[in-house]
């Protein structure tokens, strides 16, 4: 199910200030090995300068992103038979028209020229002044030092050119007064940081997978799921919001509720809960996850992605709840219990007094309480944790070496010889576990 666009604007002009905000639509226009670029400037204001930027504009009415970058391709280059496919990327740049300063919060899609057909061009004075050329660009063109607008347009084209649509969120630029003297403009701000808002909401930009993410907590939520945040929708300024979840959350020190074996037991509980309410979900048709844009395989649930303790929250009563469900995808029905079984039993070496605890923990009946709450056998479990570390251990190598954010950190921090120690560690471990 889909999650009505809200009312109300989850703006916090302390993290997203401006005179206008506006929401906009982008493309990667690809024709065989090319792709479209517009030589652009803002009429009246020299000192910026010109660059080269992807077709698209902001949008009018109700249109979704999609619709609204067909139609600005159509205005602007006169292309109107163009397949739009999915969202490859967000971001939120800041910058000055001759009357104002503008926030904008844009989605960039992939598309396809269907043919070569064109129409009239439609354009007001002002963007006819501005629009300077049009170009098809080979990769090695795109790459070949023209100042462009977003940096990170050349791995936009050459992943879309490769076949590969991994969405990501690109870094968020102030270009105010950017200049040819100054051409990449600064950073802003992250807008990916979650902030809270009228201490009840948590509200970040949205990203290309926010909308499929946000549908699958309405589902939950309608399952009668209360242990995730309920999705608020998107509003008009490109900013998504989930309700807060009140409880302990962990930091270095976790909870007590996480130190129990009942708290095992009790998160293993829900992750079985989260497996029943996956078989009822049909995803939008154009449903974007951060692993990309694929359909569900057969016998597969909705994870979470990331069941590590910074992302439970402990209620009173000692249930946990999951939030930040920004690393969801389909998967295996045991790969959330499997990374909980990592992290959280743990299985590893770890500095169980930086924890709370106050000795090593227990860790096979810690195991054996997730497992039961789960309603597996403690053997199953364990067989299935070693092929989730070597996904996520693939995913953070072939990502990380694509600059995708957050898995290039990963990658840079050694994040995969630390999968693969834990599996040494489970090889080592397993017989005493079970």
């Amino acid at each position: 199910m889909s999650v009505p666009a809200p009312a109300r604007s989850f703006l916090d002009p302390d993290v997203v200030p401006a005179d206008v905000h506006r929401r906009a639509a982008r493309v990667v226009l690809l024709d065989g090995d090319r792709v479209l670029l517009e030589h652009v400037r803002v009429h009246g204001q020299p000192e910026q300068g010109s660059w080269w930027e992807l077709p698209g504009g902001g949008l009018e009415g109700t249109e979704t992103t999609a619709e609204a970058a067909a139609r600005e391709v159509a205005e602007e280059t006169g292309y109107d038979d163009v397949d739009v496919g999915p969202a490859l990327a967000t971001v939120r740049v800041r910058y000055r028209s001759a009357t104002h300063v503008a926030e904008q919060h844009t989605v960039v899609h992939v598309a396809w020229l269907r043919s070569r057909r064109r129409c009239p061009r439609r354009m007001d004075e002002l963007e006819t002044a501005g629009l300077l050329d049009l170009a098809w660009c080979t990769l090695d063109e795109v790459a070949d030092g023209r100042r462009l607008d977003l940096p990170e347009i050349r791995e936009l084209a050459r992943d879309a050119l490769a076949g590969r649509f991994v969405p990501r969120r690109l870094t968020d630029r102030d270009v105010v007064c950017w200049s040819d003297d100054a051409p990449d403009g600064q950073p802003l701000d992250d807008g990916a940081r979650a902030t809270i808002l009228d201490q009840r909401l948590v509200v970040r930009d949205a990203a290309p997978w926010s909308a499929t993410v946000q549908a699958w907590l309405a589902h939950l939520r309608e399952f009668g799921v209360d242990d995730v945040p309920a999705p608020l929708g998107i509003d008009a300024n490109g900013r998504e919001a989930v309700s807060f979840v009140d409880g302990e959350v962990s930091t270095a020190l976790w909870p007590a509720s996480l130190r129990s074996d009942e708290g095992m037991a009790r998160l293993g509980r829900l992750l079985r809960l989260l497996w029943r309410a996956s078989a009822g979900f049909v995803a939008p048709p154009d449903a974007v996850w951060r692993t990309g844009p694929r359909p569900r395989l057969e016998g597969e649930v909705i994870a979470h992605g990331d069941v590590g303790h910074g992302n439970l929250v402990w209620r009173p009563d000692g249930a946990p709840a999951l939030i930040d469900w920004e690393f969801a995808h389909p998967a295996q029905p045991l790969h959330d219990l499997a990374g909980a079984a990592v992290w959280l039993v743990p299985l590893t070496d770890f500095d169980h007094e930086r924890r709370g605890f106050d000795a090593s923990p227990d860790r096979r009946a810690r195991l054996h309480a997730l497992a039961a709450g789960a309603g597996v056998t403690v053997d199953t479990l364990l067989e299935a944790i070693p092929p989730v570390l070597r996904w996520e251990r693939r995913r953070v190598e072939e990502l990380g070496a694509l600059a995708i954010r957050p898995f290039d950190a990963y990658l840079d921090a050694g994040q995969p010889a630390g999968f693969s120690r834990v599996e040494a560690w489970l090889r080592r471990h397993a017989g005493d576990l079970r």
